[in-house]
């Protein structure tokens, strides 16, 4: 039977290869029978060096302890995970060196700790063995790989032992094949399908751990001092490191965005400046519904409401959608529950759940729960959609406004379907945008503050506006639809609160946008439609009449030869090198927005992060960054200023350091440009809108690729070297030397 297993552990999960090969991974595992040799993979580059024995003992806790050098000079710990018995012989062991030769030596073990395996891989001696990694291994549909004899499924009638991982539950271990013919068992791990058993207690950190393991968080962005951040390394979920809390916000808010709120985002942080330190990015996801989960770690629960201790909870009441502090160990699976439920339910927004410092020392419940929070979705009323439709199919120019309510709903094709049914065209909020491929003939683009012709065109002729998953929230950077009292609205979004609140609706519809849009065009696809077929050329040809002859009074400035740059043919230029298709980008605050916004053209959805109920300064890198760690395989740009890299730009060093390769495309006119109208005296007097720097220099420094351009001919070869770079693995920040642009396409 098993006696032990062996585990090499540092951060990061690669897959394995199979034994006597050369691998590149960043894991040992290995078993070891008594009396029997084991193998397992080392990471290429890694010596691995003779150690002590493990000799019987009465204590089974009792070892030689020493460090083992990992990959890029990070620790690493060998863990023994005792299932019955004594450490009875030590364990041989065969290691990849960095020349693919075979070491041999003993390995030094550093403790023993029941169950502290991360990820169980089997491995035999003989012709060579397979691996499974953590991502191929125990979790739903388990499963082990032999060498070239596919996938072999659990067998409970072989289930001898358990395995019990406080942070992962409790492993069947199976033992060897029927026939006998591996000299070293054929071991199985796979969740087991009783209840979650703990071999001891389990504090709260990891408690947090596992149950944000088990709810599919993969990534924890942070600044420390908190616990969390420790356990969640232990349970393999990624953390990463910024230098200032804002940008750790940002980043868990394109996270959550990215996957319309299915793998959310999540920030840690300490008591005191850290969580003071929070506020600003915490607002932000409020104002712009981002369901993001924030963890401070809190004051001692003695000394939380005495000043002039910052209390997280009583103070982020008003920027969050829902706050709890954990006030024992014991309530964390309700407080959890409560916080996820309120995640993935409702109108998105930030939750806070705040765990003073004291409350750390306490022990969880053995169960956590083992159910993920679903999502809950609320379908519109039946008689209300009967009106709806009947608003829609009587319009002769009706226009679908969308926003990001479309995204979360992952709406996309009923979008298109109800657009097509009705042959009306489309526009969307900047939190929307590219919900609707802006290619697409029934598109008329988008935009916020400033927007194409062909939007004002379409709303100032409209009959009906048919708002779906937006808000029509006035705000000083979105459409203003007060403009446009023509026309008659109907109002479908998530949260009624938003209904009848800043537009006068005819007809008003609360619901999931999916179900929404899905009942609409069940609800309107038996109809004749008059008034549809009417418009599938008409509308199309308008849009591209008014399209073409928009773009022919911005091409001055689209296609301009002039240095100082010009932003506009910066980003023209920027939009036809790219593959858009495969593009993530978004903008920053002030002329960034209105500059890309009304030109971008927008294909796939998600690729276009789009922002503007608030707008802070330095947004957009942690937003590029957070859609580079979870998406790593596509380009993500994040567009901004000379006055936005202020707020933010030290945490380029942080896309260096975690090796997240964004491409930062950077307007440098060493001027707040946008303040120039309204500070001309303060300007001339003090030059209060100046600013400076060599921002690609700075890029350098951080050990990023970085290039200053001025002369229009090296706009696209500049942007295609940046690309180069991402592609290699290293951020870009290319700086623009461009003049001082303050006009916009508004009307």
């Amino acid at each position: 039977m098993l006696e032990r297993a062996v585990a090499f552990r540092i951060p990061r999960l690669e897959s394995a290869g199979i034994l006597g090969e050369t691998v590149d991974t960043d894991l040992l595992r290995g078993y070891a029978h008594p009396g029997i040799a084991a193998q397992g993979l080392v990471a290429r580059g890694t010596q691995f060096e003779a150690g002590g024995d493990v000799e019987p003992e009465d204590d089974d806790r009792a070892v030689e302890r020493r460090r083992v050098p990992g990959p890029d000079h990070q620790q690493a710990r060998l863990v023994v995970g005792l299932v019955g018995g004594r450490p009875r012989v030590p364990l041989a062991v065969r290691a990849l060196s960095a020349g693919g030769e075979f070491v041999r030596g003993r390995l030094a073990l550093q403790e023993v700790l029941l169950g502290q395996i991360a990820a169980i891989r089997h491995v035999h001696r003989g012709k060579g063995g397979a691996a499974f990694s953590a991502r191929d291994g125990p979790g739903e549909g388990w499963r082990v790989l032999r060498a070239r004899e596919g996938r072999a499924e659990c067998q409970q009638d072989r289930c001898e032992r358990h395995l019990v991982d406080p942070l992962r539950g409790v492993f069947h271990l199976l033992g060897p094949p029927a026939s006998g013919t591996f000299p070293v068992p054929g071991i199985v791990a796979a969740p087991h399908p009783t209840q979650n058993l703990r071999s001891s207690s389990v504090k709260v950190a990891q408690g947090v751990a596992e149950y944000l393991k088990r709810e599919g968080v993969e990534f924890i962005v942070a600044y420390p001092v908190n616990p969390i951040i420790e356990a969640a390394a232990v349970a393999d979920i990624r953390t990463v490191i910024v230098r200032q809390e804002r940008i750790g916000l940002h980043m868990a808010d394109a996270v959550s965005r990215l996957s319309s709120g299915k793998q959310l985002g999540v920030f840690t942080m300490q008591s005191g400046p850290g969580t003071e330190n929070a506020f600003g990015g915490v607002a932000q996801a409020y104002g712009e519904s981002a369901p993001i989960l924030v963890m401070p770690m809190g004051y001692s629960r003695r000394a939380m409401h005495v000043a002039p201790n910052f209390n997280a909870v009583a103070n982020f009441q008003h920027v969050t959608k829902w706050c709890e502090p954990l006030s024992m160990g014991k309530a964390l699976p309700e407080v959890m529950r409560r916080a996820f439920t309120q995640l993935r339910s409702g109108r998105p927004g930030p939750v806070m759940v705040e765990v003073p410092a004291d409350v750390f020392g306490e022990d969880v419940p053995d169960d956590l729960g083992s159910r993920p929070s679903g999502t809950v979705r609320v379908g519109p009323d039946p008689d209300l959609v009967s009106q709806a439709a009947e608003m829609l199919a009587a319009a002769e120019r009706p226009v679908i406004y969308a926003g990001q309510g479309v995204h979360y709903a992952e709406a996309w094709d009923e979008l298109r379907r109800l657009a097509e049914l009705l042959n009306a065209p489309v526009t969307t909020s900047l939190g929307g945008k590219s919900a609707f491929n802006e290619d697409h003939p029934l598109s008329l683009g988008s935009g916020g503050r400033a927007v194409p012709k062909t939007v004002h065109e379409f709303l100032g002729a409209a009959d009906v506006i048919f708002g779906i998953g937006c808000s029509f929230t006035t705000t000083a950077f979105g459409i203003y639809f007060g403009k446009y009292p023509q026309a008659k609205y109907l109002h479908s979004t998530l949260d009624p609160v938003d209904l009848n609140k800043n537009v006068a609706s005819d007809c008003v519809v609360a619901g999931d946008a999916k179900l929404t849009l899905a009942a609409l065009i069940a609800e309107l696809e038996g109809q004749s439609l008059p008034h549809a077929a009417s418009r599938a050329e008409s509308v199309p040809a308008e849009i591209e009449r008014i399209r073409a002859g928009w773009l022919d009074e911005w091409m001055p400035k689209l296609a301009s030869n002039g240095a100082p740059l010009s932003p506009y043919r910066v980003l023209w230029d920027l939009m036809h090198t790219v593959d858009r298709d495969n593009v993530i980008i978004t903008h920053d605050a002030g002329s960034p927005r209105d500059q890309i916004s009304p030109f971008w053209r927008s294909t796939t959805p998600l690729s276009y992060i789009g922002w503007g109920k608030t707008t802070q300064l330095g947004y957009g890198l942690g937003l590029a960054m957070g859609a580079k760690l979870a998406q790593p395989d596509k380009l993500c740009i994040n567009v901004w200023g000379d006055a936005a890299i202020g707020f933010t730009g030290m945490d380029f060093e942080t896309a260096v350091r975690e090796r997240l390769p964004i491409l930062s495309i950077l307007f440098n006119n060493f001027s707040m440009a946008i303040e120039l109208p309204i500070m001309q005296v303060a300007t001339e007097k003090y030059r209060s809108t100046d600013i400076s720097g060599h921002y690609a220099d700075m890029a350098k420094a951080f050990g990023g690729y970085g290039e200053r351009v001025t002369e229009p001919a090296e706009i696209v070869p500049a942007i295609r070297r940046g690309i180069a770079a991402t592609e290699s693995g290293t951020p870009a920040l290319l700086e623009f030397i461009t003049e001082k642009e303050i006009g916009i396409s508004s009307y």
